[in-house]
């Protein structure tokens, strides 16, 4: 969390206590809590959200109010055939050696 608030300049200390409890183990606290968590501490650093959306709101309701707004959809159907050429790259390039990992099966 101390990452996280300083490379969105935080501060560094109030920010950082609102924060690190939202880390800590917790039964009663679901990922809907922590989220909101997070949101109230951005907002109080100037974060707002746009209309319709709300934290906790199930994927397809916040993509289609994003959408009605006029946010692009992006399709991420080919990124695992990019990410697997990009290690073929790196695996058979000059650096290999040094970067070598066991070979995964495919």
């Amino acid at each position: 969390m101390r990452t996280f608030a300083a490379r969105l300049a935080l501060d560094p200390v109030l920010d950082v206590q609102a924060l690190e409890p939202l880390t800590a183990p917790d039964p009663d606290a679901d990922a809907d809590t922590r989220l909101l968590g997070v949101v109230a501490v951005l907002a109080r650093a100037g974060l707002a959200l746009p209309a319709g959306i709300v934290p906790g709101e199930s994927a397809d309701r916040l993509r289609s109010v994003a959408l009605a707004q006029g946010a692009e959809q992006l399709e991420w159907s080919g990124w695992r055939d990019a990410v697997r050429a990009e290690l073929d790259v790196v695996e058979g390039g000059p650096s290999a050696r040094t970067c070598a990992a066991p070979r995964r099966a495919r």
